[in-house]
């Protein structure tokens, strides 16, 4: 999105070694003429595939990363880049959208950006990765690209103020997003438990995520979902009982990088899987809060 010297480059891949570099560069100077195409990174293995109008992808992340918001950023890139027209849907309250839609039409200065992270979701006590560097990073790309008069929207899909009702919010807002403008690509991010294809979880044996009601939903669609893969690493985490702090995980992946789907059906007869396949973005590294500290309970 922004252009960076072959320096800064390389030294994004060293702080995130293996993982895909989702910062894509826009062609051409900062002056350049309205409605030019992205030029990206290298798009991951097998993600091309999956970009096509009027398919929705959801993308689940582990909040608190870097790799999951630059894998995204890549996505949006790569679409645009191939002339489709994306609709962006990210997981924080519907209630920021009048101060994200006023950042996303400034010029992205400190007053700007400063008015974005006013916000109550940047300003919580505990500060889970959705409101990360990491999230800040992909708005402000996210600003740049739409700057640029391509054919991105962005929507906000949470509603927390109703905690048993949230996954059915953000399907709904999908939906709507989707009949909007049915020929966009969809690229939605959210935690790796909203975008599940089946019912239930270890608390909530009828915890219906919004991906399974997305499915449901939008028959005909090319709903794909996927989780992400890593090698393991560090991220910014909320454990419970414990302040949210950078914590060691454990890890695995297929690959470095790039998307794999799962074959289907299973070839043990088990149960669906739960996502369609995954993205792969090697070791991870941990976000940390934008607003530090947090100046509000939440």
């Amino acid at each position: 999105m922004r252009h960076r010297s072959r320096n800064q480059r390389s030294n994004l891949r060293t702080a995130a070694p293996g993982g895909i570099l989702a910062v894509c560069l826009l062609a051409g100077a900062v002056g350049a003429q309205p409605s030019s195409p992205a030029a990206c990174e290298d798009a991951a293995p097998g993600l091309p595939e999956l970009l096509g109008p009027g398919a929705v992808l959801l993308l689940g992340e582990m909040h608190g990363t870097n790799e999951s918001p630059r894998f995204f950023a890549e996505a949006v890139c790569q679409a645009l880049a191939r002339d489709l027209g994306v609709t962006v849907g990210l997981e924080i309250p519907r209630d920021e959208s009048a101060r994200l839609d006023a950042y996303l039409a400034s010029a992205g200065d400190a007053a700007a950006e400063a008015e974005l992270l006013a916000g109550p979701i940047w300003r919580r006590k505990t500060q889970d990765g959705r409101s990360s560097l990491a999230m800040l990073e992909l708005l402000r790309e996210l600003r740049v690209l739409q700057a640029k008069d391509l054919p991105l929207h962005i929507v906000l899909i949470d509603d927390p103020s109703q905690p048993a009702r949230r996954d059915v919010a953000m399907a709904q807002s999908v939906e709507t997003a989707v009949a909007a403008r049915p020929e966009d690509l969809v690229l939605v991010l959210t935690g790796n438990i909203h975008n599940r294809l089946t019912r239930g979880m270890p608390w909530d044996e009828t915890y219906t995520p919004m991906g399974l009601l997305l499915r449901q939903a939008l028959t005909g669609r090319g709903v794909v979902s996927l989780n992400v893969a890593h090698r393991g690493g560090e991220a910014w985490l909320c454990l419970s009982g414990e302040p949210c702090a950078v914590q060691r995980i454990g890890g695995r992946a297929e690959r470095d990088e790039g998307v794999v789907l799962f074959e289907e059906p299973r070839g043990d007869g088990s149960e669906e899987r739960p996502y369609d396949g995954v993205y792969n973005v090697g070791k991870l590294t941990a976000s940390r809060p934008a607003v530090t500290p947090p100046l509000e309970d939440g």
